[in-house]
């Protein structure tokens, strides 16, 4: 009785050599050939390939459509443990020192190294694909290389049939349904991250690429030579529970030595070190909205904290202004329920921004839309209809004023923090104001310009609203939050959302998820997932 693997191997070999379109001389060697290499009988294999057993297989071959699509119907063996993905272009050289590393960590954590393969056509005109006779992958990866699409997980699936070509400047670009339900990994230059909308209250699907393990081999025009500036050596690890839940973090390589971090791991030179630490240079937190904090993601994060160990902590829209955010000035029916649960008072709002920031010191406080709600409240309403804030709205106003008369900045945020009883050392909390730069890694090997920290997100260019894809266009690294949905373009990678995946006012689909860049401090960058109780796996 043949496996499911084995009938997988016989099937990808079969298809490899063409058999169904063979002469019956060619058919008879291919078989020999398969048998050879898998160790199967040959009466075994040729009684299969002609469909005569094993008819469970073959009726989910028919739904697929195609032949040489079949294998996306056709899941491979998923079970609990670790893998590490990358993929390779076809006729390119390997990058000798980050496959040594990948290896050497693959064997360090138990896990499985597996290589999709992709092509790309340099010869001219001519469509080409993985089965084409001309088309050949570097040996070193032969005995990783794997095809067909692997469910690693019950909702997450590696998409090795895909073909998608080194040029594609948002590879994950349509494939939201591919997978149907499940997150997807396709192997490709590029190492992108897009969240995709599922319905509330379930797990945000989202889609990753891998990176590459081969050199850079372009065609010297435009498309090429865009894509040759993306080209990214890198992989994703995957670990996977017994329960079904799985968590991915990105690993990009130094171009120059292969050498690469993975959270508190240096893998160079074919040796990997453990218990590292000071070398991560910053977490930037998904955004927090304090007022509405989930206290099981806080513990999450003080876990995540407390084994990494950041320089700093990177904040996004620390302060909610839920109480009375402009937003929902004109609802009576939430101001209603803010009152009735008593939460209708601005200085507890800045208590509880107070009760996080002293969690997460060192701290940078990026200014942030919910921030500035705070701004627009002094600006905009009136103390005199609103008792139960009268003493914080005049008082911050009066420090407001005052700061105005002597030609000094005023942070709202920070100053409402102390009416609250919440002075914070800057050594401790650091105040960024819009526009503000903060830039870490500036001249490391994967990130030499360095990484801007400063920019929330909200704000674009020219007064439009801000979006990831438009931030990459500015050709400068940045981690950015707002959108709670975390995503990578380029160099722009964008964080989640620490507070409640449910504020309130969002209502609908929703591709939030509680994200977490972390950044080391040769300008490799990882997102982290949260998944329950667990940020990794």
């Amino acid at each position: 009785m043949l496996s499911n693997d084995q009938l997988i191997k016989i099937f990808e070999l079969a298809t490899a050599g063409r058999y169904w379109r063979a002469t019956p001389t060619k058919r008879s060697e291919l078989i020999c050939a398969i048998s050879k290499e898998t160790e199967i009988g040959e009466q075994a294999i040729e009684n299969f390939l002609d469909k005569k057993t094993y008819h469970g297989f073959w009726d989910k071959i028919a739904t697929s459509g195609t032949l040489e699509g079949a294998l996306k119907k056709v899941d491979k063996a998923q079970k609990p443990g670790k893998y590490l993905i990358t993929a390779a272009q076809n006729n390119s050289g390997v990058h000798k020192n980050f496959l040594t590393n990948l290896i050497a960590y693959a064997d360090h954590l138990g896990a499985e190294l597996l290589v999709t393969g992709f092509t790309y056509n340099k010869g001219g005109f001519k469509t080409v694909t993985k089965n084409d006779q001309d088309v050949w992958f570097a040996s070193d990866l032969a005995r990783y290389r794997v095809d067909g699409q692997i469910r690693l997980a019950p909702s997450l699936v590696l998409c090795a049939e895909l073909d998608v070509s080194p040029t594609a400047e948002y590879p994950l670009s349509g494939f939201e349904r591919y997978t149907e339900g499940s997150s997807m990994i396709l192997g490709h230059t590029k190492q992108q991250l897009e969240s995709c909308a599922v319905l509330k209250g379930q797990r945000a699907k989202m889609l990753y690429s891998t990176g590459v393990v081969t050199l850079k081999n372009y065609i010297q025009r435009k498309a090429g030579q865009k894509a040759e500036t993306a080209h990214t050596f890198g992989a994703l690890i995957v670990e996977v529970k017994p329960d079904g839940r799985w968590f991915i973090r990105q690993i990009q390589a130094e171009p120059e030595t292969g050498r690469f971090y993975d959270l508190n791991c240096e893998v160079d030179g074919g040796e990997v070190s453990e218990g590292l630490i000071h070398h991560i240079a910053a977490i930037n937190w998904g955004d927090h909205h304090a007022e509405k904090r989930d206290s099981a993601v806080l513990k999450v994060c003080a876990d995540m904290r407390l084994e990494l160990q950041p320089a700093i902590n990177v904040m996004h829209d620390v302060l909610d202004f839920s109480p009375r955010n402009h937003h929902n000035l004109k609802d009576p029916h939430w101001m209603f329920e803010q009152w009735a649960k008593d939460k209708e008072k601005v200085i507890d709002a800045f208590a509880d921004v107070g009760e996080v920031l002293t969690d997460f010191m060192p701290a940078l406080v990026v200014e942030s839309n919910h921030d500035l709600a705070a701004d627009r409240w002094l600006k905009e309403q009136c103390f005199k209809t609103d008792p139960v804030n009268a003493l914080t709205f005049l008082e911050l106003t009066t420090i407001k004023y005052k700061k105005i008369l002597a030609g000094e900045d005023c942070n709202v945020l920070a100053e409402g923090l102390k009416l609250a009883g919440y002075e914070f050392d800057d050594q401790d909390v650091a105040f960024m104001r819009v526009d503000d730069s903060w830039r870490i890694c500036e001249g490391s090997p994967i990130c030499p310009n360095g990484i801007e920290l400063g920019i929330h997100g909200h704000t674009g260019a020219n007064g439009a609203k801000g979006s990831p894809k438009q931030f990459q266009k500015l050709g400068q690294a940045m981690n950015t939050g707002h959108t709670h949905s975390a995503s990578i373009y380029g160099g722009v990678f964008t964080a989640g959302v620490t507070g409640a995946l449910d504020m309130g006012y969002n209502v609908g689909a929703s591709s939030w998820s509680h994200s977490h860049i972390v950044t080391y401090d040769n300008g490799a960058r990882t997102i982290v997932t949260f998944w329950g109780d667990s940020w990794r796996g």
